[in-house]
């Protein structure tokens, strides 16, 4: 039941046992939820995935095979930070070395003005320039990351 946040508790009630008798038919359940107050969306949730896994389970008991979840995946952040990068001279450019990065670079839309303003911002909060200068480089000189040039400036 949606939009609860349009009924007071009492309403809310009713309308739950007014649906009971309906509900029971198919061992359902009524959660009542407001989208706009993010109220019992975790219940919903919750009460699909049951659902869900109850008839997934079904069908493959029909077919003969055992269900089963798989592990879940857990994300945890790299240790790695964007700072973590190595300068070398390259003929007449800088080769910038660093997993973070070079794969920032290469994710980023370079044709994107506001895409290459926000790469630059972090490559100057990360020391880049900082550490070109202070190895040597000058303005106007080529900084290679990955497969993209950039001219320090």
């Amino acid at each position: 039941m949606n939009k609860v946040d349009l009924l007071t508790d009492e309403e809310i009630a009713e309308v739950v046992a007014a649906l009971d008798p309906v509900t029971r038919d198919f061992e359902g359940l009524v959660v009542a939820v407001s989208a706009t107050e993010a109220t019992g969306l975790k219940d919903f949730v919750r009460e699909l995935d049951a659902l869900f896994s109850a008839q997934v389970a079904a069908a493959l008991e029909a077919v003969g095979q055992e269900a089963s979840r798989p592990a879940p995946v857990v994300l945890r952040p790299s240790d790695e930070r964007v700072g973590d990068f190595k300068l070398e001279r390259e003929q007449q450019a800088w080769r910038v070395s660093g997993r973070v990065l070079e794969r920032l670079v290469a994710k980023a839309d370079l044709g994107n003005d506001e895409a290459m303003r926000y790469l630059q911002e972090v490559m100057e909060r990360a020391g880049l320039s900082a550490a070109i200068r202070k190895a040597g480089g000058v303005d106007g000189d080529t900084v290679k990351i990955g497969d993209a040039e950039f001219e320090l400036g």
